[in-house]
């Protein structure tokens, strides 16, 4: 039995009353009925959108990252101060050319002190120059054991050769 009244909710009936008491009200965090059900609240969702996109002082998009503050998307991006940038060193040249410059003076130093015979002059260059003992015995008409008798004479007198000898035949040398 409901009453009719033009005072708005003064002609509730009593069971009307209290059930209104007993209802829950809709607060924020309840979605309004009707609505699509969703995973997550709106707040908590991805941005659609990166908003503007930004630029670094070189011009080149930045990157940053997107978030809501205040319920607007904002994107920061990322700038590093070009004064903090790490200075660029160009590549360091190659060695090779003062190691050759070198090893040429060394032996020219070797050939003025008349120590040694053109035969080992020749020898001595040519090993420097990568030609291994059998190619110069070969070219020599000599065996590989008589070059090496000839290597083991140079050493005692050329440093530099007794070195690069060493550290290129390592291992020949171990018992």
């Amino acid at each position: 039995m409901k009453r009719v009244s033009t005072t708005g909710g003064a002609g509730k009936t009593p069971e009307e009353r209290e059930r209104e008491k007993t209802r829950v009200k809709p607060t924020t965090l309840q979605r309004p009925r009707g609505t699509p059900r969703r995973s997550c609240p709106p707040w908590y969702r991805r941005p659609c959108g990166r908003g503007e996109p930004a630029a670094d002082l070189k011009g080149k998009p930045a990157s940053g990252s997107t978030f809501r503050r205040g319920g607007r998307v904002v994107f920061a991006a990322e700038v590093w101060d070009p004064f903090d940038a790490p200075a660029e060193t160009p590549p360091e040249a190659s060695r090779l050319y003062e190691l050759k410059r070198r090893v040429s003076k060394v032996l020219s130093q070797y050939r003025r002190s008349k120590m040694f015979s053109p035969f080992e002059m020749e020898l001595m260059e040519s090993l420097f120059s990568g030609m291994s003992m059998s190619d110069f015995g070969r070219r020599h008409s000599m065996t590989r054991q008589a070059t090496e008798y000839h290597v083991l004479r140079i050493m005692s007198r050329a440093p530099l050769f007794k070195r690069f000898w060493r550290t290129k035949n390592m291992m020949r040398y171990r018992a």
